[in-house]
């Protein structure tokens, strides 16, 4: 399925990269529907129309196929360059960060838009958003995801237990497949992916939050939906500050001169973790407060003039 010209023409009044691979993705968004309320199982399921083997974890992924080939303007809402000074300071900056020849064009800008277009229940474009804002709210925790340092650590050759990689591939993949035990190759078996995702998913939403994990946290959680920018800029902050405290901590001669497979993986997984929880968590509460101002079935309904009753 592709994205519409017109729903770009939408977006535009408003303001190559994957984060967290396929199997972080789909963990994040089975994790979220541990949170959701029926009222959201229901609203979600009518507009991703689930059939055919297609679940909330297909849906996840979907920002990351054809539609960045055909839609290359798409690429950039999947992140925000902080033009900070990691690791002796990091900070998000909307105005300085988001910006593309004066237009908003960033992950904060587009998870603000594509909220706006699912508050709205005419609009015809609220699956694409849906699947959008799945994608999204992975994204925006991945700590990469939020630097201009070395174009988010794509530009930043490191290694990896002795395989050589970029900075930005070892926090999307790397760390998590070797922590939960996975090949590389696990994202070209479908079922096998999904089968471990929902194993994850339900570790981390049985298992409590660490509390050594509050060091970057920016304020109370926001999940008001009247207020997408001020919630993401928030979530975004959060990641970024991860960049000094872990990501780039070493320096990037360090990086290049030592496999990150042994230390530095040690004492990046917590994040990790912690950023997959937060992001599984925050993206069902955000849907939870999208389906509660839908309207209900029976206003949905359709009432023809001609008959008394409902169709």
């Amino acid at each position: 399925m592709l994205v519409s010209t017109t729903l770009f023409v939408f977006l535009a009044i408003f303001q190559p990269i994957s984060c967290w691979g396929s199997f972080g993705h789909r963990t994040v968004a089975y994790l979220a529907q541990k949170h959701f309320t029926a009222g959201t199982h229901r609203f979600v399921d009518r507009l991703l129309e689930n059939d055919q083997g297609f679940d909330i974890s297909d849906a996840s992924l979907w920002a990351d196929g054809r539609v960045k080939r055909d839609n290359p303007r798409t690429r950039q809402w999947h992140w925000i360059d902080a033009k900070d000074k990691p690791p002796t300071h990091c900070e998000v900056n909307y105005q300085r960060d988001c910006e593309d020849n004066g237009t908003p064009e960033c992950i904060i800008s587009a998870i603000t838009n594509m909220t706006r277009v699912l508050s709205k229940p005419s609009n015809e474009y609220r699956k694409e958003a849906l699947m959008f804002l799945i994608h999204f709210l992975g994204d925006i925790h991945q700590p990469l995801h939020t630097e201009n340092a070395s174009r988010g650590g794509t530009q930043l050759d490191v290694r990896f237990d002795n395989r050589n990689e970029d900075l930005h591939g070892v926090w999307d993949s790397d760390i998590l497949h070797k922590y939960r035990h996975l090949p590389s190759s696990i994202g070209q078996n479908k079922p096998k992916e999904r089968e471990e995702a929902r194993k994850w998913a339900d570790e981390l939403y049985q298992s409590k939050e660490d509390k050594n994990m509050q060091l970057c946290k920016k304020g109370p959680e926001c999940y008001d939906i009247k207020k997408p920018q001020k919630c993401a800029l928030l979530w975004a902050s959060e990641a970024n500050c991860r960049i000094c405290t872990h990501v780039l901590k070493p320096k990037v001669k360090w990086l290049e001169n030592n496999d990150l497979g042994g230390e530095y993986y040690e004492d990046a997984v917590p994040v990790v973790v912690d950023l997959v929880r937060k992001s599984g968590l925050r993206l069902g509460a955000w849907l939870n407060a999208l389906a509660a101002i839908q309207p209900s079935e029976e206003d949905l309904v359709v009432q023809d003039p001609e008959v008394d009753g409902e169709l």
